[in-house]
């Protein structure tokens, strides 16, 4: 096979780049929207109304020449605008995701609703009190459940009504605030990495100091585009989103275990303590079920404490959970 002269082929590629045929530095290979197919667009699109969707503008090539691609092109104005856009991306994906809680946390309650009245219908048929009192903590448990999820189910809907108003479909001015909150959340992450990392500067090597730059350069893309956002909400009169910087996997521990001792414990041994002394094989139940529940208590406040101080031990505390005694247990 006759091969083809080495300066057709620089040219050649040099081409490629030029048409965007390949995208500058292996964009090509890089995660995001504007490198999904049809059907993955089709499917991450299909929650949001039409007139949002601009799909030109999700595409790399697109951005590439909007800033000037190949003569003209300004590397900034393009770098921040691909921040904006994977921001917008994470929006859509936050209100899907918050959306689809919800409708999973209804099947949730449809599901109990009809355990418990099967449960309702066996007590009522027991033939002994051993087959009763069995049905009755069934229920009981069920009921707990029950009394969980109305309270998730309620929390999931005040966060939709906070960051997604309108609920069901989601609307440009929601689709812009959620850029702005994704990006001062990148921001806030950004500047703790950096803080971390210069702490430790003197002794980093050439992989880590390398790291720095990357994180350095990352930061200026990331203002450039929330102070492009927060301009763009301005002229559109609206106010960003209160954004408070927190450990959401530390909060929610806690909230659940708070939870638990509030409302869980008590109401079973409310249960337990009400048990005629000869009903041997339900209290023996009913007492291993709080002994489980107890020692998950213990585990989930132990495995917290553990993680940070591994994180304060690195000199790279959690944000608000800087020490054990941050947990309020």
């Amino acid at each position: 096979m006759r091969s083809r002269p080495a300066p057709d082929v620089l040219r050649a590629i040099k081409q490629w780049f030029v048409d965007l045929k390949r995208l500058p530095g292996g964009g090509e290979e890089a995660s995001g929207v504007w490198q999904m197919t049809a059907d993955d667009r089709k499917e991450f699109y299909k929650r949001i109304p039409e007139h949002l969707v601009v799909r030109e503008r999700d595409d790399m090539k697109y951005l590439y020449r909007k800033h000037g691609w190949p003569n003209n092109f300004d590397g900034a104005a393009f770098n921040a605008d691909r921040a904006r856009l994977e921001a917008r991306c994470n929006a859509v994906s936050d209100f899907n995701d918050i959306r689809e809680k919800v409708q999973r946390q209804q099947s949730t309650m449809e599901w109990i609703n009809r355990d418990l009245l099967k449960h309702r219908n066996e007590m009522q048929a027991a033939e002994s009190d051993d087959t009763r009192l069995a049905a009755e903590w069934e229920l009981r448990k069920l009921e707990i459940i029950r009394d969980r999820s109305l309270r998730t189910h309620q929390e999931e809907r005040l966060e939709l009504e906070r960051v997604f108003p309108s609920g069901r479909n989601l609307l440009e001015d929601e689709l812009y605030l959620g850029e702005s909150e994704n990006l001062e959340r990148t921001l806030d992450w950004l500047e703790r990495s950096l803080k971390n990392s210069k702490k430790r500067e003197p002794g980093l090597g050439k992989k880590e100091s390398n790291n720095l730059y990357l994180l350095e350069a990352q930061h200026v893309r990331v203002r450039r585009a929330l102070d492009e956002c927060r301009a763009d909400l301005g002229q559109r009169g609206l106010t960003p989103r209160t954004w408070v910087p927190e450990n959401v996997n530390f909060t929610r521990s806690q909230q659940w275990r708070r939870e638990i001792r509030t409302h869980e414990l008590p109401s079973k041994q409310q249960f337990l303590d009400q048990l005629p002394v000869n009903a041997t094989a339900t209290r023996q139940a009913v007492q291993a079920d709080i002994d489980r529940t107890q020692k998950g208590l213990e585990d989930s406040l132990e495995k917290d404490k553990t993680i940070i101080r591994l994180h304060a031990d690195k000199g790279e505390p959690i944000k608000g959970y800087e020490t054990v005694e941050c947990l309020k247990d």
